[in-house]
C-alpha cells in the first residue's frame, strides 16, 4: 500500500518543476512572490484500484499563521471521480471559510475542444425550465478528462472571493490559483498512476516567447517577473505557472499581475487561463484585489454549446455576454464592470488602476502567443 502511494506521490511531485525543496512527504516551492508547500497525496489505494486521497497545501506566511487548504477526493479504478473534490480552508488566524464542495453536473455530454480551467468542459446556459448544465461535444477523445476540468475552475470561482477578501496580500490572493493547479496536478498524477506512466508533453509554454510577446520590458524580482509600462503606468507580471492536462488535452496557465503604485501598496490580479489542444484560449478568470476596496472578479468566462461567450458567477448563475465573440474580447469588459459595481470610488481611480482589465487581456494574449504545440 505504501509503495503504491509512493508511486503516486512521485508522479505528483514531478509536476512541480520550479526546484521544489522536499522534506519527508512535503514539497516546498516558491512561485510568484510567495512561499507555498504541498504534502504528497495521502490516503488509501485499494486492491480493486479505487482510492481515497487527501492533499494538504499551505501558503507560508512567516511570522503569521499559514493559510491552509485540504483537498479530499475519491477516484474509481479507471481514474474517474468516485466522489467530487471538496476543499476545506483555514486562512491564518481568521475564521475558517465554510467547506467548499463542488457542484454536481446534472447534464450528460462530451468534453469539448480541450481544456476547461483544466481540461475542456464548456458550460452552457441553463436550459428553459431546468437547472441542467449541458456540455459541448467537440473532441470526444478527451471525454474522460471532462470532470477533472470543471472542478478546479469551480474551486477558483467559488473560493477566490473569500480567500483574497481577508487581506491585501499578493501571496494570499494567489493561493486559490495554487490550489487549482494542485487539483490539476493530482488529477493528472492519478491518471498517470492508472496508466503506469507519463504522457509525452506535447503542449509547452515558453518563457522566451512570452517575453518576446510583451516586447518592451525589463527583468525584475531576480528574473522571476518582468515589468513594463503603458503611457507611464507601470505593471509587473510574474512568470506563469503551468499545468499540462493529462493526455495533452490542454494547458492551464496562472499568474499574478501587480499594478505598481510606488509608495502605495500594489494592486494584485490573480489570473487563470485555460487553453485547448491547439493552444487557443477558451476559458479565463481574473480576481482583482485593491487596497481598501472590495475584491472583485470577472467571473469564469467561457463558451456555451452554441459557441456564445458566457459568464459563470460564484453563485452558479450563468449569463450570456452580449456583443463579444471570444473570451479574450470579453474578459476586460467584465472585470471593468465588476470594478465599477464594486466601488463607489471608481471615478477617482488612477489611470493605472482603470487600465488593469486591459492589462489582464494583454497578458492572456501574451500567454497564447507563448504556447508551442510540438
Amino acid at each position: 500500500m505504501s509503495s503504491n502511494l509512493d508511486k503516486l506521490g512521485a508522479y505528483y511531485a514531478a509536476k512541480y518543476t520550479k526546484d521544489p525543496v522536499p522534506s519527508n512527504v512535503v514539497l516546498k516551492f516558491d512561485t510568484q512572490d510567495a512561499n507555498y508547500k504541498t504534502e504528497l497525496p495521502q490516503g488509501t489505494i485499494h486492491s480493486n484500484g479505487q482510492m481515497e486521497l487527501t492533499l494538504d497545501l499551505a501558503h507560508v506566511r512567516g511570522g503569521s499563521k499559514d493559510d491552509v487548504a485540504r483537498v479530499t477526493v475519491s477516484y474509481n479504478a479507471d481514474g474517474t471521480y468516485k466522489s467530487y473534490p471538496s476543499v476545506s480552508w483555514k486562512m491564518g488566524g481568521d475564521d475558517q471559510i465554510p467547506d467548499w464542495v463542488t457542484k454536481v453536473l446534472n447534464g450528460v455530454g462530451y468534453v469539448c475542444i480541450g481544456v476547461e480551467e483544466l481540461a475542456g468542459l464548456f458550460l452552457a446556459p441553463e436550459t428553459a425550465g431546468t437547472d441542467e448544465i449541458a456540455v459541448q461535444a467537440i473532441a470526444a477523445e478527451t471525454k474522460e478528462i471532462t470532470e477533472y476540468a470543471v472542478k478546479a475552475i469551480e474551486v477558483y470561482n467559488d473560493v477566490a472571493h473569500w480567500v483574497c477578501s481577508l487581506s491585501d496580500d499578493g501571496g494570499r490572493v494567489y493561493f486559490a490559483a495554487v490550489v487549482c493547479q494542485a487539483i490539476n496536478n493530482l488529477n493528472s498524477a492519478v491518471k498517470e498512476y492508472q496508466h503506469n506512466g507519463t504522457v509525452p508533453k506535447r503542449i509547452n509554454f515558453k518563457h522566451d516567447l512570452f517575453e518576446a510577446a510583451v516586447g518592451n520590458y525589463k527583468d525584475a524580482k531576480n528574473d522571476d517577473a518582468i515589468e513594463y509600462h503603458t503611457d507611464g503606468d507601470y505593471y509587473r507580471t510574474w512568470f506563469p505557472d503551468e499545468g499540462v492536462v493529462y493526455g495533452n488535452s490542454g494547458i492551464m496557465l496562472s499568474c499574478k499581475i501587480d499594478g505598481i503604485r510606488d509608495i502605495n501598496k500594489d494592486d494584485h490580479v490573480a489570473l487563470v487561463g485555460m487553453f485547448d489542444t491547439g493552444g487557443n484560449l477558451f476559458a479565463a478568470q481574473a480576481v482583482l484585489q485593491m487596497k481598501n476596496e472590495t475584491t472583485v472578479t470577472s467571473g469564469y468566462v467561457t463558451y456555451d454549446t452554441q459557441g456564445r461567450v458566457i459568464k459563470l458567477d460564484k453563485d452558479g448563475k450563468i449569463t450570456l455576454v452580449p456583443n463579444k465573440t471570444t473570451v479574450l474580447q470579453a474578459i476586460d469588459n467584465l472585470l471593468d464592470d465588476a470594478m465599477k459595481a464594486g466601488s463607489k470610488h471608481y471615478d477617482d481611480y488612477s489611470s493605472a488602476r482603470r487600465r488593469l482589465p486591459k492589462i489582464v487581456q494583454m497578458n492572456l494574449k501574451w500567454m497564447s502567443d507563448a504556447i508551442v504545440i510540438s
